[in-house]
């Protein structure tokens, strides 16, 4: 999972519960990013240093017309048949291209609310979903075959993260086992207080009613 840092793998069994904690550092290189995808990385013009080619305007590799791929003037839909504009055809062939794409995934009643949120505020996300891949029948680079635990025993070997693993979950269940104890102790408290509280209101409605 990229995100500003650079690629993170996340821990399954902390995942669910806190998001930012699952996450180990793999990688903030280019290359290594576009390789673990399974995207090329000379494509997008980065060097062997992850350094994009053609700074200075000359020589560039990439898609057709990239820099203006990625404005909002050029990433929109047509208002005469409703297709993405051709700049961007290049760019969106290349995300289908990557080993974890999967066409499911972007299925409108099948995004999350974030997804929904940012289909609403990105043009090109939108462009992407709503139009592009419903008419897109070429060709897909999603592998089958590929699950969650073959990408993290791929990732543990060639980034040596068993050790941060290890020691992450041992503190997340750590962390769960005095939470747990925690919250045991405050039920426990709890129930106590309700039986006192009724033996209490017991012996002041006997003492209400008078003896017997």
């Amino acid at each position: 999972m990229p995100n500003e840092k650079g690629l993170q793998v996340r821990i399954e069994e902390i995942e669910l519960l806190d998001r930012k904690k699952s996450m180990i550092y793999l990688t903030k290189d280019p290359r290594e990013v576009c390789q673990l995808l399974g995207l090329d990385a000379e494509k997008i013009g980065l060097d062997d240093n992850g350094v994009v080619l053609g700074g200075d305007g000359k020589n560039r590799r990439g898609f057709q017309n990239m820099e203006e791929c990625w404005t909002t003037s050029i990433i929109r839909l047509s208002s005469k048949n409703g297709k993405a504009d051709l700049q961007v055809n290049s760019m969106y062939e290349y995300v289908a291209g990557s080993r974890f794409f999967r066409r499911n995934t972007y299925i409108k009643h099948n995004l999350k609310s974030n997804d929904r949120k940012r289909m609403a505020q990105r043009d090109g996300y939108s462009a992407f979903v709503d139009d592009w891949l419903s008419n897109y029948a070429g060709k897909e680079g999603g592998d089958p075959d590929l699950t969650r635990q073959k990408v993290w025993d791929e990732v543990e070997k060639k980034y040596n993260i068993e050790s941060v693993y290890k020691s992450r979950i041992m503190a997340w269940r750590e962390e769960r086992e005095r939470l747990k104890i925690k919250g045991e102790g405050r039920e426990e408290r709890k129930r106590i207080a309700l039986e006192e509280e009724a033996y209490a209101n017991a012996w002041i409605e006997m003492l209400k009613s008078g003896p017997p």
